[in-house]
C-alpha cells in the first residue's frame, strides 16, 4: 500500500489563531483615510511667485537673506518649496547621503540627472540649483 505525501507550503503547516470576516462593507459605509505624510502637502497653500535669477539677483540688491537647502529626492524638495526656499540645491553630496556611498567621487551623471529630475518636478516656486558634474563625468584633458 502506497502512501501518498502531502506538501504543505509554510502557511498552510501554521495554525489559523484568525480568520478573516468574508464580508464586505458597501464603500458608503467605509471610513476613508487621509494619510498625515502625504508627499504632495495641503492643497489649499496659495501658491508663490517663481524665484527667478532676477529675483535672487533683487534680493541680493537689497541685501535681504536668501534661503537655500539641499534636497535629493521629491517629497524633501516638496516639503523645502511648500516651506518657503528660495532654492533648492541637488549636490554630489547625494551620492553618500541618498545613495549610500563611500565617496561623492562615486555618483555618475546619469543619478545625478535622475534625482534632479525628481526634485524639479517637486519644486514649483523654488529655484532649483544642481551644484556640480560628478567626478567621472567630464573627461580629463591629455
Amino acid at each position: 500500500m502506497s502512501q501518498k505525501l502531502m506538501r504543505l507550503s509554510p502557511l498552510q503547516s501554521i495554525p489559523r489563531l484568525w480568520t478573516p470576516s468574508l464580508s464586505v462593507k458597501p464603500l458608503s459605509q467605509c471610513q476613508i483615510r487621509q494619510s498625515s505624510h502625504s508627499p504632495m502637502g495641503d492643497p489649499a497653500i496659495p501658491p508663490r511667485k517663481k524665484v527667478t535669477i532676477n529675483t535672487l539677483r533683487s534680493l541680493y540688491q537689497k541685501q535681504e537673506p536668501i534661503t537655500m537647502i539641499t534636497a535629493h529626492d521629491f517629497p524633501s524638495a516638496h516639503v523645502a518649496d511648500a516651506a518657503g526656499m528660495d532654492m533648492i540645491l541637488v549636490g554630489d553630496s547625494l551620492a553618500m547621503v541618498a545613495l549610500g556611498m563611500e565617496d561623492t567621487s562615486e555618483v555618475v551623471l546619469d543619478e545625478m540627472i535622475l534625482h534632479c529630475r525628481s526634485v524639479s518636478r517637486a519644486t514649483k516656486a523654488a529655484f532649483t540649483v544642481k551644484q556640480h558634474f560628478p567626478f567621472s563625468s567630464i573627461p580629463a584633458e591629455g
